[in-house]
């Protein structure tokens, strides 16, 4: 395994932490203090999360439901009136106290409390809770999701999903990843996508690593469900519970290509005029960004020619909504004769979802001349042979009868 350098940042294993929050309220500045009874759990203890405000009525204070992933709430919230204590001086404060129980290991961010005060509304900082297995608080394990899209996808539609691990406190690589293909829809593993972040939550700097990418483009309606998978590293592991993906039939619009993304068609040929012994090399190509790995090109009719050959090239670089490149369809054109070939495009249709509508490409179609080959004029060694052949066959003739001419 391969481990960030430098050091680790040292974390009290319990104890007090106390947070300062200042917020702006209409009448000038209003402090929260945030007390935790303990920084570090195992499964099955408990901790308190108490927040202090300067403020005097406990009824003007509202506080909604709060639920802090891995924990279970099990006492409060209780708000009532309290008296800060400090060198110089005493002051009256409202105390909301909330307990909690670990019911999952791992290392999570407490997000922000909201809490209304006189109908102004306030918020905790975040704060960062630690997590071991059950009797042993130092196996603490990152976590791990998937990251997916929220907004439906279309039959045939591309779309990046990623394995994550958050919440570590140092850089890892994971030794082992167990994932099961989803169903209704084709899914490949695909590299160069994802990228790290980091934050720093009460003093500890958090990574987000994607640890696996995978491209998937669903082939029914219905939803997509990404099956939970485990992550292991150095003896920890942690588990992305399973989560789904809505997905709509396409636009009918779109049917024929079922393209979705931005994309861009064009077409040439070599040449306008030729013999009827050359061929027309047309190139037609489609540059842009989406399912561009799974599309057709639009048909290609042609008339006075037949297609002697085909290839295709393309480049494509996988991103977050398919992959971005181009493909390119090349054909060898063959005269059938002299006249006029035509070469037909046939319309393409794709949906743009930065424009959020389906996008119609009508390419003008090509007219090639192709000139006769001309005929080779006669000889004089021809007419000579030509000649000869006659005088024999006449001279044959005349010997038939028994008269000879010279």
């Amino acid at each position: 395994m391969v481990r960030e350098s430098g050091n680790r940042i040292a974390r009290s294993a319990s104890g007090l932490v106390v947070g300062l929050f200042l917020l702006v309220s209409g009448t000038g500045y209003s402090q929260v203090q945030v007390e935790l009874s303990h920084r570090s759990l195992s499964v099955g203890e408990r901790f308190t999360y108490d927040i202090q405000i300067d403020y005097e009525e406990p009824d003007d204070v509202v506080i909604p439901d709060v639920d802090f992933p891995g924990f279970r709430l099990v006492e409060g919230p209780n708000i009532r009136p309290a008296t800060r204590v400090s060198a110089d001086q005493r002051t009256r404060i409202v105390a909301i106290r909330l307990g909690f129980e670990a019911v999952e290991p791992g290392r999570y961010v407490l997000d922000p409390v909201l809490i209304e005060v006189a109908g102004q509304v306030f918020q905790t900082p975040s704060k960062l809770m630690e997590v071991g297995r059950r009797g042993a608080r130092d196996q603490v394990p990152f976590l791990a999701r998937w990251v997916v899209t929220e907004d439906p996808l279309f039959v045939g539609e591309s779309r990046a999903v990623t394995l994550e691990i958050y919440n570590a406190d140092e850089f890892v690589y994971p030794s082992e990843i167990s994932v099961q293909a989803p169903t209704k829809a084709i899914s490949e593993e695909v590299q160069g996508l994802g990228n790290i972040g980091q934050s720093v939550v009460d003093g500890v700097t958090l990574y987000e690593i994607p640890v696996a990418v995978f491209m998937v483009t669903p082939s029914a309606t219905g939803s997509i469900r990404m099956e939970s998978a485990r992550v292991e590293w150095e003896g920890l592991t942690a588990t992305a519970p399973s989560v789904s993906m809505t997905v709509v039939d396409a636009p009918p619009a779109i049917a024929a290509s079922g393209a979705v993304g931005k994309f861009s068609l064009s077409a040439s040929v070599d040449s306008s005029t030729i013999s009827a012994t050359e061929n027309v090399l047309l190139t037609v190509r489609l540059d842009g960004a989406g399912n561009l790995h799974f599309l057709q090109l639009p048909e290609v009719t042609v008339e006075g020619f037949r297609i002697e050959s085909e290839e295709r090239d393309e480049r494509l670089t996988p991103i977050d909504i398919g992959y971005s490149g181009y493909i390119e369809d090349r054909f060898i054109l063959r005269p059938i004769g002299a006249g006029t070939g035509r070469v037909t495009i046939g319309r393409f249709a794709h949906f743009d979802r930065s424009l959020n509508r389906v996008v119609r490409t009508e390419l003008p179609g090509f007219e090639v001349q192709i000139t006769p080959v001309k005929s080779r004029s006669p000889t004089r060694n021809r007419s000579s042979h030509s000649n000869s052949c006659g005088r024999s066959k006449l001279r044959r003739l005349r010997r038939g009868t028994g008269i000879e001419i010279r």
